[in-house]
Formats: structure tokens, C-alpha cells, sequence
């Protein structure tokens, strides 16, 4: 008996975008890989990405008709390509770099030139957005209940299926970081949780508050990021401030928040998060980490504005001294957008800001036409928003869900603009 293997340009490229879902979720922790692993998958899967786009771009009436509906996505690429070549003659040029290692180094953040193959997938296999949205926001719940299982196992040993859980221990107890798959879901499952209080659907609503519940918790006390709390506590928030529908629902939320806010208004709890960004504080060596390091990659943005720091590969003494600054301590993940301005200059500023303000201007337009899928909307772009303080969308941890979100969006601005 044998098993066909579809091996046509539509299959291959549903393969492809359900591999990069799969590696953002860590393949549910199946599979036994290290972090420099799963760098390298993303690097393999970005090379076949381009491979991907490449013969798309033999397809003559298909790269047309993309080019032509999404003319943002073709304008950003084509800056990607400019912004690339400039900083690899760059960095080839005063560190030695060899071209290999500029990539290796530097993939990530040309990541949603992908966005295109993210678009093709929808059209080519007339993807429903609506289930598409639930499909990843299963995934993650999945992931995130997978994480707190295994983080309550860790004193007694992670069951052998789930032996792929990256953890280490700090402030006392284990710390495993949510995937942007898994945070995604937190804020799908809040806007379904809200949807269905206001129609009444009382065992789907206990269904999603309890799948919040366990998923949150996990987030604040495993994952333990302020910046993600702060984010996604914001972005609950606003989803509700902004919601639409059934005003009763509306004035319950609210009353809801407004008890949350005065109750840690009375026991110090503001206070004491945004105390713990203190130097004084028991996490006061983080943020002299961050300190540092934005004082480190600062000197080489006000030495060459325009070209920033450059991609540097910590391969030898002399560059790792560059790259992990005098304390050793400095690292660009630390910084948000700030370490990717510095890392690219001025002439790399757009990388980041741009794929920002077209998330704003969309939302924008689903609100004004609308459009069902805002308040989701909503939360996943103030979310995306705020995190950019510490957490940049196109490091390399999040870098491949950044580029099927960004397809996602695309396809779904496009296809309400159709209806108008």
C-alpha cells in the first residue's frame, strides 16, 4: 500500500506555511531541539521561502495579480532587498563578515518578506480566515497548557512526550517562555470569551474563562515577562473599551475592569510592577542589563547614524566584545525596537516601523468598515504595540508567526476591501 504525496505548487506551499505554524509552536514540544536548532530550522525555512517566491515569480499572471493588489507588500519588499544588500556590503566590509554569516546573523528581520508566500497560500487554497484564526489559536491554547503542565511536572521530571520543554529557573521558580502562537490564542479566546457572554452561551463561556484561566496564569507566572503582563493586560482592556456589540456586555466588562484597576490601585500591585523595572529592585540586574546594552549599541548609532551597528557574528574575541558589549552582558533581544534601530541605522528604520503603521492603518479600515475580525484585531495589534518596548516582532523567536500574521492581515484587509 502506498501513500500518494501531492507534490503540486498549491500542496507544497500548504505544507510550508503549516511547517512554520508547527515551528513557532515548537512542534508541541514533540521534538527534543535546542534554541540553536530551532534557529537554524527558521533559517532553512526562510531559504525555502525564498525558493518559494522565486518560482513564484515565474508564475507571471500570479506574481502580477499580487503585485497589483498588494502594493504595500510589493513596495516593503522591494526596500527588504535594497536594506539588505546595503547592510551586507556594510558588514562584509568593516567586520569582514563573510555574506553566509551577515544571513545567518541577520535573517529574522527580512522575515515578512515571506508575506507574499503567506498571501499565495490563502488565494491559492481559498483559505477561510475564520477557521484559519481558530486553527492557530487551538494550536497555541494547546502549546500554552502543554507549558504549564510541564512547568507544575518540572520537580518531578516533564513526561517523556513533552522532553522538547526549554526551561531554566529564576526567581525561585521554573520559567518557560510562551510562544507568539500561544499569546496569539490568549487574545482570540478573550475575544470569543466576550462574544459569547454577550449571546448567552453560558458552557462555551465557562469553557473559554477557564482556558483563559489556566493559559494567563501561566503566562504571568511561567513566562513571567513584564512587558508581555503589561501588554496583554492592555490589550484585554482595550478590547473591551472598543467592543461594539451588546451594550449590557459592554457595561459588564467594564465594571469588571474598573474592580480589577481599583483593587490593585488599593494593594500596591501597579506600583509594585513598575517598581521592579528599578535598579533597587530583586530584578534591578536585568535592567542594568538593558542599560547597558542600550548605552553599548548607542556609541555605534551615534558613530554611524545612518548605518547603525551593523550584523556582526560573535566568532572571534575582538567580535563578540562588539556584539556582547564590555559587561558581555548586552544583547539586541533585550532592546525591542530600539536594538533593531541600532542594529540597522537609519537606513534600516522602516524594517520595523512600517510594517507597524500599515497594522495601525489596517485596523483602522476594519473598524471603519466594520469588519468582524477588529476587536481580535484589536488586541493583537495594541498587544504588538506595546511588547515592541523589549519584545521586537522580527527577533528570530518571532519572526515566522510575524510573517503569517502579517500575510493574514493582508488577505483579510483584502478581501473586506471587496466587499465594500
Amino acid at each position: 500500500m502506498f501513500i500518494k504525496i501531492r507534490t503540486d505548487f498549491k500542496s507544497l506551499l500548504k505544507f510550508f506555511v503549516y511547517l512554520c505554524i508547527a515551528e513557532d509552536a515548537h512542534f508541541l514540544f514533540l521534538l527534543n531541539l535546542s534554541s540553536g536548532e530551532y534557529r537554524k530550522i527558521r533559517q532553512l525555512l526562510f531559504i525555502i521561502g525564498i525558493l518559494f517566491l522565486l518560482f513564484l515569480r515565474t508564475k507571471k499572471s500570479k506574481y502580477e495579480d499580487l503585485a497589483r493588489r498588494y502594493l504595500f507588500v510589493r513596495v516593503y519588499n522591494i526596500y527588504l532587498i535594497i536594506v539588505f544588500c546595503a547592510v551586507a556590503i556594510f558588514s562584509m566590509l568593516t567586520y569582514h563578515e563573510s555574506l553566509w554569516n551577515v544571513f545567518s546573523e541577520g535573517f529574522s528581520y527580512f522575515y515578512l518578506f515571506l508575506v507574499p508566500i503567506v498571501i499565495c497560500f490563502f488565494q491559492e487554497n481559498d483559505i477561510d480566515p475564520d477557521r484559519f484564526f481558530h486553527f492557530l489559536a487551538v494550536i497555541g491554547m494547546v502549546d500554552a497548557f502543554i507549558i504549564v503542565f510541564s512547568a507544575i511536572s518540572v520537580d518531578v521530571g516533564i513526561p517523556p512526550l513533552f522532553q522538547g520543554i526549554i526551561y531554566h529557573f529564576k526567581d525561585g521558580h521554573t520559567r518557560i517562555t510562551y510562544q507568539m502562537i500561544s499569546l496569539y490564542s490568549l487574545v482570540y479566546y478573550f475575544d470569543r470569551f466576550i462574544k459569547t457572554v454577550a449571546t448567552k452561551q453560558r458552557k462555551k463561556g465557562i469553557l473559554y474563562f477557564f482556558m483563559l484561566f489556566i493559559a494567563f496564569g501561566g503566562m504571568v507566572y511561567y513566562d513571567n515577562t513584564r512587558i508581555t503582563l503589561i501588554a496583554m493586560v492592555v490589550a484585554f482592556a482595550i478590547m473591551i473599551i472598543t467592543y461594539s456589540g451588546d451594550n449590557n456586555t459592554k457595561i459588564i466588562f467594564m465594571g469588571v475592569l474598573l474592580i480589577i484597576i481599583v483593587l490593585m490601585l488599593c494593594t500596591n500591585s501597579i506600583n509594585s510592577l513598575f517598581d521592579s523595572f528599578s535598579l533597587d529592585s530583586d530584578k534591578g540586574t536585568s535592567t542594568l542589563a538593558r542599560m547597558n546594552a542600550i548605552e553599548h549599541y548607542r556609541s555605534f548609532f551615534v558613530e554611524k547614524p545612518f548605518w547603525g551597528m551593523g550584523v556582526v557574528s560573535p566568532i572571534n574575541e575582538e567580535l563578540s566584545l562588539i556584539v556582547y558589549g564590555p559587561t558581555g552582558t548586552s544583547a539586541f533581544v533585550d532592546l525591542g525596537i530600539l536594538g533593531g534601530v541600532y542594529r540597522f541605522g537609519l537606513i534600516g528604520v522602516f524594517i520595523f516601523i512600517a510594517p507597524l503603521i500599515r497594522l495601525v492603518y489596517v485596523l483602522v479600515e476594519l473598524i471603519r468598515q466594520k469588519s468582524h475580525y477588529s476587536s481580535l484585531i484589536v488586541g493583537a495589534v495594541v498587544y504588538l504595540l506595546i511588547s515592541q518596548i523589549s519584545l521586537n516582532f522580527l527577533d528570530s523567536p518571532r519572526a515566522v508567526f510575524s510573517a503569517v500574521f502579517g500575510g493574514m492581515i493582508e488577505y483579510i484587509y483584502y478581501l473586506e476591501k471587496k466587499k465594500q
